[in-house]
C-alpha cells in the first residue's frame, strides 16, 4: 500500500470523527435554543487538518519534534477545538444560538459526514480489489 493511501484514509477518518463531534455540538445548540444565557458552540479543525494533510505546503519540513518552528503535527495527533463563533446575535436572554443557522450547519455537516463515508467505502473498496487482484 502507498503512504499516499494511509495518509488518505487516516485523514478521512479524522475528519468523520470530527464532523460525528461537531454533529453533538450543534444537538447541543438546538437543544438549548432556548436556555438564558447559552452560548452557541462550535468545533474548529479545519485549519489544522489542512495544515497536517499538506495543503498548500511546497516542500515539507524535516523536524524532529513538534515543538520545533515550522512543525506539522501528524494527522493522528490533530485535535478540535470548542469555540464560542465570534460575531453572533445575543438575544436579550443571552442566548446566542439561531436555531436557522443551526439547522442549516446540522444539515451541511451531516451532508459532509455521508460524503466521507462514502468516499470512505470507495478507498476501501479500491484497497481491497488491489490486494485481491495483487493475489493472483
Amino acid at each position: 500500500m502507498d503512504l499516499r493511501d494511509s495518509k488518505v484514509l487516516a485523514l478521512l477518518e479524522k475528519t468523520l470523527d470530527f464532523t460525528l463531534e461537531r454533529q453533538g455540538l450543534i444537538s447541543s445548540n438546538l437543544a438549548n435554543v432556548h436556555t438564558p444565557g447559552y452560548r452557541g458552540k462550535d468545533l474548529s479543525f479545519e485549519n489544522q487538518l489542512r495544515k497536517a494533510a499538506g495543503a498548500g505546503a511546497s516542500l515539507p519540513l524535516k523536524t524532529t519534534s513538534v515543538l520545533h518552528v515550522g512543525s506539522v503535527p501528524a494527522i493522528s495527533e490533530v485535535t478540535a477545538e470548542v469555540v464560542v463563533p465570534a460575531g453572533t446575535i445575543i438575544k436579550n436572554d443571552l442566548n446566542s444560538v439561531d436555531m436557522e443557522k443551526e439547522l442549516m450547519k446540522l444539515g451541511r455537516n451531516a451532508m459532509l459526514y455521508n460524503m466521507l463515508v462514502q468516499a470512505m467505502n470507495k478507498k476501501l473498496r479500491l484497497m481491497e480489489t488491489t490486494i485481491r487482484e495483487a493475489g493472483k
